[in-house]
C-alpha cells in the first residue's frame, strides 16, 4: 500500500525466456517497497516459453508480448527500455534484466534516498555472483556509476602455475541499469539516449547523466546481483593460446573458474589500491552528485 506523498515504482524487465526470468521476478516480488512488475517478452519466438514459466506465478506481473524480437541487430533491451517510460505511470522506473536479482530492500533503500535528497536519479552497487548463485564478489571495478577505474593489475593460477595480467577496464563512467532508478519524466527524455547502441546502452545513460549534471545519488548499497553467466558477457581479458598452456587450461569449466578467479582477484586488488585509513573505498559511501560535486551524506 502506498502512502500519500510516497512515489509510485515500476520495475521493466525485458526477457527472451531465460530460465532465470523467474528468479528476477520473485526478487521483485519479495520487495519491501510496493512496486509494479512490466515485462516485455521481446518478440513472439519466445512468447510460449515465457507463457509456459508463468503459468504457475501467483505474483502480480503485466505482461506485455512483443510481435517481433525489437532487440534485434545488436540493440538488446534499448527499445524496451526506451519505450517502457512512456507506458508504465509509476513515479519512478527502475530496471532489472531477466538474469540479474535484487535483494529485498533494493527499491526501498533507493526511493528512500531520492526522496530524501530530491535528486533526479539514483543507483545502487552490486555484487557479482557465479551461475549456481554463489556470491562470487563486490563489483569495485565496472558499475560506480560516478568513478572510474581505468586499469588494475591482477593475478590468477591454475594447477599451481600463475599468471599476471593487466586489464583495461573500458573508458568511460558506468551505472549497470540493473542498478539504476530514474523519475518517469526524467527517463522519458532518455529514450533516444538508449537508442544510441545497443551493447554498452547503460554507459551511454550515464554519460548523459553525468554530463548533464541531473541531481543523483548512489547508496552505497550492493543491492543487484549481478550473474556471471558467460565470460564473452563481461570485459574480461582474453588468453592467448599461450597463456592457456601455461596455466593448463583444458576445458570450457576450467577457463569460467578461471574467471571467476580473475574477478574476485581484481575486485580485491582495487579495493586495496584505493580504499581510505578506515578500509573504504569512495564508493561504498553514500555520495550526492550535484551541480557536477560529488558530497558525501
Amino acid at each position: 500500500m502506498i502512502k500519500i506523498n510516497q512515489p509510485s515504482v515500476a520495475v521493466v524487465t525485458a526477457t527472451i525466456g531465460r530460465n532465470s526470468l523467474l528468479k528476477a521476478i520473485k526478487s521483485v516480488a519479495k520487495q519491501s517497497y510496493p512496486c509494479k512488475h512490466y515485462i516485455f517478452v521481446d518478440g513472439q519466438q519466445y512468447h510460449q516459453k515465457v507463457q509456459d514459466m508463468l503459468k504457475d506465478i501467483t505474483t502480480e506481473v503485466v505482461v506485455t508480448y512483443l510481435p517481433m524480437n525489437s532487440g534485434a541487430d545488436g540493440m538488446y533491451n534499448s527499445p524496451i527500455n526506451a519505450i517502457a517510460p512512456y507506458l508504465a505511470k509509476e513515479d519512478i522506473i527502475f530496471y532489472l534484466d531477466d538474469d540479474n536479482y535484487y535483494s529485498e530492500d533494493h527499491v526501498k533503500n533507493l526511493v528512500k534516498d531520492m526522496q530524501q535528497h530530491s535528486t533526479e536519479f539514483g543507483y545502487s552497487l552490486r555484487q557479482f555472483v557465479r551461475h549456481d548463485g554463489e556470491i562470487l564478489c563486490d563489483d569495485n571495478g565496472y558499475s560506480l556509476g560516478f568513478w572510474n577505474i581505468n586499469q588494475v593489475l591482477s593475478k590468477v593460477s591454475h594447477n599451481k602455475n600463475t599468471l599476471s595480467v593487466t586489464t583495461n577496464i573500458p573508458q568511460g563512467y558506468l551505472i549497470d541499469v540493473n542498478c539504476l532508478a530514474i523519475r518517469r519524466e526524467l527517463a522519458q527524455m532518455l529514450a533516444t539516449v538508449w537508442m544510441e547502441t545497443g551493447y554498452g546502452n547503460d554507459r551511454n545513460i550515464t554519460q548523459y547523466l553525468l554530463n548533464n549534471k541531473h541531481i543523483g545519488i548512489c547508496n552505497a548499497k550492493r543491492s543487484v546481483y549481478y550473474i556471471q553467466n558467460n565470460i564473452q558477457e563481461s570485459y574480461a581479458w582474453t588468453l592467448t593460446p599461450t597463456e592457456k598452456e601455461k596455466l593448463g587450461i583444458h576445458s570450457a569449466d576450467d577457463l569460467l573458474n578461471l574467471h571467476y578467479q580473475y574477478f574476485n582477484n581484481l575486485n580485491d586488488e582495487i579495493h586495496k589500491i584505493n580504499r581510505d585509513n578506515i578500509g573504504k573505498v569512495p564508493w561504498e559511501y553514500k555520495t550526492l552528485y550535484k551541480d557536477g560535486n560529488l558530497i558525501k551524506v
